[in-house]
Order: C-alpha cells, then sequence, then structure tokens
C-alpha cells in the first residue's frame, strides 16, 4: 500500500505544470469537432516536438502521442512557468478542442527571444489528464536590416468613418524615384473643415526584429496641418510619430522607435512599452487639418538607423562637404581653412581687401559660408559648438540653417560675449533660432537640412571666427547647463530677465508650446524699464490659435509670501484689414497658471493686457482653482505658466475672422513671489501711454518730472543708454517758468557722451488724431554742451533713428523753449532715407538725450515740459527764451 501511495505521488509529480503568463488572449479554434460520449479512462501520453529546451527561430508544429479514449485535447504556452494568464507581462497562449494529436499556431507567437513553456491536457466528458511531462524551449528572432510595410491596393485601407472623407489611389508613376508606387490621400475642404481630421488603416502583422526605426517617403501639398504616422505593436498599443512636414517637398521620413509616443485616450493600454517587434497595423493620420491636401505616401518599412548613418549629422566634419560647392553670402569669401581632423573651420575676413575679396568687412559688414549639406540632423533638440574669435569684438557670431521647406532659422551671439583666448561652448536649443526669412510652414522641423551657413554680422573690421565641434545634443543629457526646475529663494525673484548673457539661456529652464506655431522668446533691452534694468523678455503668439503657453519648472524655497507680482506689457499688432476698422486696438488675452506639486492647477485670467507696463500683483486667494483641490501655498508651486492669445472676430462679436497675425509680442519682466496682504489683484502702471493732453489737445505730454518723488523714482523709468562713467541723472527742482516743480537734472563730463533714454509707448491716437509735427523742449543750458536729441522708431522689425543736433552756440544757459518740426531730425544711420511721420509715430519706442562738450570739464544741462506738438510745423526750428 505504501508503493503504491508513492507511486500515486510521483505521478501527481509530474502531473504538475510549470505554468507561463502572457498577453492573455485565449485562441479557441474551430476543429469540426464534435463531442462523443466518454467511455474507458484517458491514457498517459507525452509531449513529443517542440523538444525540451530546443532553440527555435520560427514557431514548430506542436505534437504529442495520443492518450487512449481522448476526445479532443487544450495546448497552452506561456512564458511563465506557472502558465500564468491575464498578466500583461507574459504571454499566455490556449487552444482547445484540438481533435488531433498535433496543431500548428505559428501566426499566435509574434514575441521572440523569449523561453516558452508548453503543455497539453486529454480530455473525456468531465475527465481531464495532463500530459506526464512539460517541454520548455527557446524562441529566437531573425534580425533583419529592413522589413517592408507592403502598401498593397487601395482595398486593404480602411478610412475612419468618423473621420473626414478621403481619396485613395495607387499611384504608379515612380514619383519619388525610387521605383515604388505610392499611396495617394486626397482630401478638400468642404470635407474636413467641420471634422479636423483624418484616419486610414492598413494591417501589417510584421515582425521587426533587429530594426529600429521607421522609413517611408512622403509628399504633401496643400493647407496647414499635422501629419503622423500611427503604428499599432504586438499587445494592440498605439504609438505615434509626427511626421515634420515640408510643404511641397519630397521627402525621407526616419523615424526611431524611441521617439514614438502613446496613444492612451479610447484606444488599447496594456503595458506602456512599443513592443515594435511585432506590428499588427499602420495608420496615417492627419490631425488639426481644416483644408485641402493631398500626399503620396511610398516605400513604408522598417530598417536598422544606422544603416544609414550617411543621411544623419550627429557631429559635423567640414571635409565631408566639397567646398569647392561652398557658396559666399553678400559675396566675402572667408577661405576653407579647415583643420586636420575636418572638426573646425575658421572663417578670416579683413577690413581692407584681401586676395580672396576686392572689397573689405568695411564695406560688406557681414557674411557666411554656405554648405549644402542635404542631412537629418541626429536624434536631439540642441547646437552645441565651440567658437572663438580675433580682433575687434564690435561684431557677432551668426549661425544660420536652411530647412527643407525653405525656412531660414539664425542664431546671433555678440562677439562680446566670447572669448579671444579659450574657446567658448555654446548649447543653442532649437526653439533658440528665430526666424530669418520663412519659405515653408513657419515651424522649427530641424529634421532633413538643405544648408548649414557659419557667418558673422555688424563686423567692419579684421580677424577670425572660428567654429568648431558643432554637433546634435540632447538637453536631458547635457550636464554643463541647468535645465531643470528653476530653485527660487529668499528673494522670491523667479525671473528677471537680467542674469542671461547669450539668446539661448533662456530656453534652457523655459519650456515653449508648440501648438501656437509661433512661440519664441527674445532678451529684449530696448523695452526694459528703469536705469537698472538689463532685459525684459519679449514672447511672441499667433493669433487666432491655441494659446502660446510659456512654462517655468520650480523648486520654491521661499517663505512668507501670499502673491505674484509680474511686470506685463501688451504690443500686439491689429490686422489692418477694413472690417476691423470698429477696433482702435488689440491687445492680448492672458491666463497666468501655477501648478501644484500633487497636479493641482491654479489660474489668473488678464482679458486684455495694458499696453503700458503694468505691474500685476496677484495674491494666491484670487487665483482660481482649474482642476485638483491642493491649497495654493507658496511651497507647493512646481510651475509658473504664461499663456498669450486674440482671436479676432467681425464687429457682430459672434463671427470669427481667423487673421494668424504672426509675430505679436507681450513683453515680461520681475517676476517674483512677494508678501502683500493683498485680498484681490492690484494693478500699478508703470509708465503712461503718450497720447493728447486733456488741457490742450495739440500737444502730447512727454515727459515733465511731475510723476517723481524721487531720483530713485525717475530711475525706474530712464535709463542710461550707454555704459559712460558720467551717467547720472537726477531729479531736480530747478524748473522753467511755466509750473511745475521738478526738472531733470541731466550731469554729463567732456567729450564722451552721456545718454539718458526713456522707453515710450506711443497711443494710436496721437497718429490718427492728434497727428504731431514735431517736439516741443524745455531746457537750460551752461554755454558750451551740445545735445543730441534721438528717436528711436522699430518699423516692420527695422530699428530706425533719428536726430536733432543742437549745438553749444544753440544752447542757452537761461531756460529756453526749443520748438523742433520732425523735418528737422535726419536719420543718423543712412542719411536722408528715414524720418518721424504721423503713420509711423506709434512705433517711437524711446527717446535719448546725448551730451557732450568739448573742455573736458564737468557740468549739466536740465530739461523740462517734453511734449509732442501740432501747434507747430515740420520744419519749424525755433529757440525762445522763457522769461
Amino acid at each position: 500500500m505504501k508503493k503504491l501511495l508513492g507511486f500515486l505521488g510521483a505521478l501527481l509529480m509530474l502531473f504538475s505544470v510549470n505554468g507561463c503568463s502572457g498577453n492573455g488572449t485565449t485562441a479557441v479554434g474551430d476543429n469540426s469537432f464534435s463531442p462523443s460520449e466518454p467511455s474507458g479512462d484517458l491514457g498517459l501520453f507525452s509531449l513529443i516536438s517542440p523538444t525540451l529546451s530546443q532553440v527555435l527561430e520560427e514557431v514548430p508544429e506542436f505534437s504529442w502521442t495520443e492518450s487512449s479514449n481522448a476526445t479532443y485535447y487544450t495546448l497552452e504556452i506561456g512564458s511563465s512557468a506557472s502558465f500564468i494568464s491575464n498578466n500583461d507581462a507574459f504571454v499566455y497562449y490556449k487552444h482547445d478542442y484540438i481533435s488531433s494529436t498535433k496543431y500548428d499556431i505559428s501566426a499566435s507567437l509574434s514575441q521572440k527571444n523569449v523561453t516558452y513553456y508548453w503543455r497539453v491536457t486529454a480530455h473525456l466528458g468531465g475527465k481531464t489528464l495532463l500530459c506526464n511531462n512539460t517541454f520548455n524551449f527557446y524562441l529566437k528572432s531573425v534580425d533583419k536590416d529592413e522589413v517592408d510595410f507592403a502598401l498593397g491596393e487601395t482595398s486593404d485601407w480602411s478610412i475612419h468613418e468618423q473621420g473626414a472623407p478621403v481619396t485613395l489611389g495607387i499611384d504608379d508613376s515612380n514619383f519619388f524615384s525610387n521605383n515604388k508606387e505610392a499611396l495617394s490621400i486626397k482630401f478638400q475642404k468642404e470635407d474636413t473643415k467641420p471634422i479636423g481630421w483624418i484616419v486610414i488603416t492598413k494591417t501589417v502583422e510584421e515582425d521587426t526584429y533587429g530594426t529600429d526605426a521607421l522609413y517611408l517617403r512622403f509628399f504633401y501639398s496643400g493647407d496647414d496641418a499635422q501629419a503622423i504616422v500611427r503604428l499599432r505593436d504586438n499587445d494592440g498599443e498605439f504609438w505615434r510619430h509626427k511626421i515634420l512636414l515640408a510643404n511641397n517637398s519630397k521627402q525621407i521620413c526616419i523615424m526611431p522607435f524611441s521617439e514614438f509616443t502613446q496613444d492612451t485616450q479610447l484606444v488599447t493600454v496594456n503595458n506602456h512599452v512599443f513592443d515594435y517587434f511585432h506590428i499588427k497595423y499602420m495608420e496615417i493620420v492627419f490631425e488639426q487639418t481644416w483644408g485641402d491636401g493631398a500626399c503620396l505616401v511610398s516605400e513604408v518599412k522598417t530598417i536598422k538607423k544606422a544603416n544609414y548613418s550617411n543621411l544623419f549629422i550627429k557631429k559635423l566634419n567640414f571635409k565631408d562637404y566639397d567646398t569647392a560647392a561652398w557658396k559666399w553670402e553678400n559675396d566675402y569669401n572667408f577661405g576653407t581653412d579647415i583643420s586636420e581632423d575636418g572638426t573646425s573651420y575658421t572663417l578670416h575676413y579683413d577690413q581692407a581687401a584681401n586676395s580672396l575679396n576686392t572689397m573689405g568687412m568695411a564695406s560688406k559688414g557681414y557674411g557666411f559660408a554656405k554648405i549644402y549639406v542635404n542631412k537629418f540632423f541626429d536624434t536631439g533638440d540642441m547646437v552645441k559648438m565651440d567658437v572663438k574669435y580675433s580682433g575687434t569684438s564690435s561684431g557677432n557670431l551668426s549661425f544660420r540653417l536652411q530647412e527643407e521647406d525653405g525656412d531660414y532659422w539664425y542664431y546671433l551671439q555678440s562677439f562680446s560675449s566670447l572669448s579671444t583666448e579659450d574657446y567658448t561652448t555654446l548649447y543653442i536649443p532649437f526653439e533658440a533660432f528665430g526666424a530669418t526669412y520663412l519659405g515653408g510652414n513657419g515651424r522649427r522641423e530641424f529634421s532633413f537640412i538643405l544648408q548649414l551657413q557659419f557667418g558673422l554680422t555688424n563686423m567692419y573690421g579684421s580677424g577670425t571666427l572660428t567654429y568648431k565641434d558643432v554637433e546634435i545634443v540632447s538637453r536631458s543629457e547635457v550636464t554643463a547647463i541647468n535645465t531643470g526646475a528653476r530653485t527660487i529663494g529668499s528673494d522670491g525673484v523667479i525671473d528677471n530677465f537680467d542674469s542671461y548673457t547669450s539668446a539661448a539661456e533662456p530656453f534652457y529652464q523655459w519650456k515653449l508650446s508648440t501648438s501656437n506655431k509661433d512661440e519664441f522668446i527674445t532678451l529684449n533691452s530696448l523695452k526694459a524699464l528703469g536705469s537698472n534694468n538689463k532685459y525684459c523678455a519679449q514672447m511672441a503668439y499667433k493669433a487666432d490659435m491655441a494659446a502660446a503657453t510659456y512654462s517655468l519648472g520650480l523648486t520654491v524655497e521661499t517663505t512668507g509670501v501670499d502673491s505674484l507680482s509680474l511686470w506685463l506689457k501688451d504690443a500686439s499688432v491689429k490686422n489692418d484689414s477694413s472690417v476691423f476698422n470698429y477696433l482702435d486696438s488689440v491687445s492680448a488675452h492672458a491666463y497666468i497658471g501655477l501648478t501644484l506639486s500633487a497636479g493641482t492647477i491654479y489660474y489668473f485670467e488678464i482679458a486684455s493686457l495694458s499696453k503700458v507696463w503694468t505691474n500685476y500683483v496677484i495674491p494666491f486667494s484670487a487665483f482660481k482653482v482649474s482642476s485638483g483641490s491642493e491649497q495654493l501655498t507658496a511651497s507647493s508651486i512646481v510651475k509658473l505658466s504664461l499663456a498669450f492669445s486674440y482671436v479676432y472676430y467681425l464687429e457682430d462679436g459672434v463671427t470669427q475672422s481667423p487673421t494668424y497675425m504672426m509675430s505679436n509680442p507681450v513683453y515680461v519682466d520681475n517676476i517674483v513671489l512677494l508678501n502683500t496682504g493683498l485680498s484681490s489683484e492690484t494693478e500699478y502702471a508703470k509708465e503712461k501711454a503718450i497720447k493728447a493732453d486733456a488741457s490742450d489737445a495739440t500737444k502730447a505730454t512727454i515727459e515733465d518730472a511731475e510723476s517723481y518723488a524721487t531720483t530713485a523714482d525717475v530711475l525706474n523709468s530712464w535709463t542710461y543708454g550707454n555704459t559712460n562713467e558720467s551717467n547720472n541723472l537726477e531729479l531736480a527742482n530747478d524748473v522753467s517758468s511755466q509750473g511745475g516743480q521738478h526738472s531733470l537734472k541731466m550731469n554729463y563730463k567732456s567729450y564722451s557722451s552721456v545718454s539718458y533714454a526713456i522707453p515710450t509707448t506711443v497711443d494710436a491716437s496721437v497718429g490718427t488724431t492728434m497727428r504731431p509735427k514735431g517736439i516741443v523742449v524745455d531746457l537750460k543750458g551752461d554755454g558750451k554742451a551740445t545735445v543730441y536729441i534721438n528717436f528711436y522708431l522699430l518699423v516692420n522689425g527695422t530699428v530706425m533713428l533719428v536726430r536733432k543736433t543742437i549745438e553749444s552756440n544753440e544752447l542757452k544757459s537761461g531756460w529756453t523753449r526749443y520748438a523742433i518740426g520732425f523735418g528737422e531730425f535726419t536719420d543718423y544711420v543712412s542719411p536722408s532715407t528715414a524720418s518721424v511721420t504721423v503713420n509711423n509715430i506709434i512705433y517711437v519706442y524711446q527717446i535719448s538725450f546725448g551730451i557732450v562738450n568739448s573742455d573736458y570739464s564737468a557740468s549739466a544741462i536740465y530739461m523740462d515740459n517734453l511734449r509732442l506738438d501740432n501747434s507747430i510745423t515740420r520744419t519749424t526750428d525755433t529757440a525762445t527764451e522763457i522769461a
């Protein structure tokens, strides 16, 4: 009896199985099985093939010996020895009602490089018997260099019934010169406008082991759209990659699988891992598509990206590009001084003519070496380069590139921030490149690059500029710069924009949205208010689009604060279409958001930003909750967001009339956490808009010094226009007899000019209604000073400077009123080409006074009652002593 029990125990141990797990799929096949009446007992049986620990490259046919009296069998396969099911971490496959002793499941095990366990159960009515052994085998992948995804016929593609309708076709014209057919996709505005998206799908069912990227040829022509490739992976998840469209260009698109992101809304979600070793479906998706369009897709395949390394720039080797094909912008040849290893290129330039150039930089001023590269930027989001110069420091480094669609982008950095001794390493985020010419879609795609251009601007002397180790890097991998959250210390300062030394630095920590398509940050010294204010930020947005959002991650260590304070100034430009004549001006709609550590979002809305510098002080209690329930405290803030937008409507206020006006600036400065004790949002104007005086509509006061109590107040508005050590502006009580209690005392010394400047914002009514013809200003001189009155205008992105000079023999030692028509101002940069008129008066952004004398002495003049005036003529030039 003991022997019998021992035998039964051993038999039970043989019958015990090590289970497996899987993707939870269970297959039940149709084997035309009809159950028969059970009779007898099930006989022992064994597994045959695949054999124990066999290594295979293809899924085999499974076979086993017969179990006597069995009416059918169940086959189980799994990647866990315990056959775990309903767990996405494991593979599990089950097939019931197999009537024979072998079965082929070759299409059902797509995951390779896995040890699989398999077992069989025999069935007789309600009786079951597990096989007397459990085998495992290793299913090895066969790596491939490429796997084609056949386009098939149009009937193989399905069009999502809820999306916009499209017309599909097969183009056999060899459009891409690749001896391949192309799938054509066409759609029309009347179909896309009410829906905005398109999805077409094709079954693939291909193993892609050994490959790591998707390759395809793509052509698009049409209205603004966003194109996406979406793949469904082995466990049914959807993964997407944007196609960086270059309108009317025959594109090569290479998309590393590592760059795909997961779709999670209204689709299958399993292990959150892109199981790209087997692709079930591929989709071409269009989103944000409301117009006409046509595209061609060809040669879709997965590839080993390394096999296409010749198409990528990771680190630039200048010797890879035939110098005979280089071009020279502005007809200045810098030569082809390339280092032996090809990693550096030095531009040589001379003030006068040289052996390569009939004219020197004194005449040219700028130039570029233009290299045709025709390659992709490799994976990354920044350009890194080392630079060094010799000679004068007055110029600017300028690096430009041309994208496939004809957009040109540039980065500029002053020589004064570089070194003549050692290389300076620059990290330039793609977002930090400004537009120099938009011949394409106006987006910073930075994918396929036609040209790289190495040059300089604002250079009139001799010297060299070396570009070295130019490469594409990822921000997340760079440790030399701080790209993480910004720590906010005891002073509460989040950003005053004065600590940056290059145009690239704001982009290290500020993150920009992409949906507005015009997001950009510029450090602006011209609009910065106050003598100790180096820069403000200029943040751009495009009208009639999603808001342009600028976000900064924070770690707040500040204590005892209850408010957010920031300075904002809007400079949005009104569209000149006559349908908007009912609008005097347009101004950005702003959202200020605070994200907390638990994800709660608070916001404050400003319906229309002020056109003059305004300090918005917003107590935490004035913020509204957008989502979540966490209490708003300073220590809980992990992100600040600023969002700007404007939507054009017809005069009825209901009908939208999109203009897509670009480059609307909003100036931002002095963002700080404060303790104010306020219970509601409060606004403090930091400057005033220049408009006609209430007491005399023919005049518009710019400065009468009456709003200041101290010199410190003056220097919160006025700035020093240069670095002259003698700059010293003071509030004075010496006034003209025209009334008032204050004037401005402008100290100076010798022939080196001081400069005192006030930023200006001119109300639109000044140009349309008041229509000034010049200025009137009260001055008290010292009998020896020469005074320069300068008007700065920014018109269509171009700075213009006009000047009126009051010579020393014209400057009276007593209070004198000077009336000067705008016709008496001359263009200081290019004589006779620029002037102040009623049409451009609103573009005056700064007025400055420069003062010198010829006897090297320290002295001062006084200024009061500076006004625009319509009662004079454009040619008026008079000086009247004030009694």
